[in-house]
């Protein structure tokens, strides 16, 4: 989670310089600097390891880039493009010295798969619906699988087969969304009965607020 508080602390700077200088240089920027300070591969937990596919995320989103990969019009060169390099990405991922080019593996190949994904793999219907489902409750996940992680790692990763690792924490983050989600519709429900009593024994219908004594002259009919 550290990784992550630390992502939306850089936000709005990280916002604020690309809107100034241009995304190529924020990605100059971060490759270049730890190899002129000499600072060297930070490890797979630091979140500076994964800088670099956050700001390529940052600007995906800022220039609506996923959609515009979308229209290209040459198709099959796309999917030929897309294709090969993803090939090559798993290819050479464990080929390439992580000391010397660790944004191969932590946000080259990533993004690449995600382009792929994004432009084929997640428009199949099936798979579309249930990143639907999934996205109502993606935030919940988001903020409760490292817990999930960290708690119950002991029966997690005893999971002989490595797959059904991120499958379990998927379905136990999913199971405590659910019980956010009942809180959460819970909490909201007794505080707008809380909000109606201090109104003055009203009544909530529809969007608005009717107190009683308006209810009783629409149901008699004045």
């Amino acid at each position: 989670m550290s990784a992550a508080f630390v992502f939306i602390i850089l936000l709005p700077l990280l916002d604020g310089t690309i809107e100034k200088f241009g995304g190529i240089f924020c990605i100059a920027v971060i490759f270049l600097l730890p190899r002129i300070f000499g600072i060297g591969f930070q490890g797979g937990s630091k979140p500076y390891s994964f800088l670099l596919i956050f700001v390529a995320g940052t600007l995906c989103c800022k220039y609506n880039f996923f959609q515009k990969l979308h229209e290209y019009r040459r198709k099959k060169l796309k999917f030929i493009c897309l294709s090969a390099l993803l090939c090559a990405g798993f290819f050479l991922y464990h080929k390439i010295d992580l000391k010397i080019f660790w944004e191969f593996r932590y946000a080259l190949v990533p993004f690449l798969l995600i382009l792929f994904c994004v432009e084929y793999l997640f428009r199949i219907t099936p798979v579309s619906l249930f990143l639907q489902y999934l996205g109502k409750h993606s935030m919940n996940i988001w903020l409760v699988h490292t817990f999930v992680r960290d708690s119950l790692g002991k029966y997690v990763f005893a999971l002989k087969k490595f797959w059904l690792i991120p499958v379990a924490v998927l379905v136990i983050s999913l199971g405590i969304s659910y019980c956010l989600d009942f809180l959460k519709e819970d909490y909201r429900i007794s505080e707008t009965d809380t909000a109606v009593k201090e109104k003055g024994d009203g009544t909530l219908c529809g969007t608005g607020m009717i107190f009683r004594e308006d209810r009783n002259r629409i149901q008699s009919g004045q």
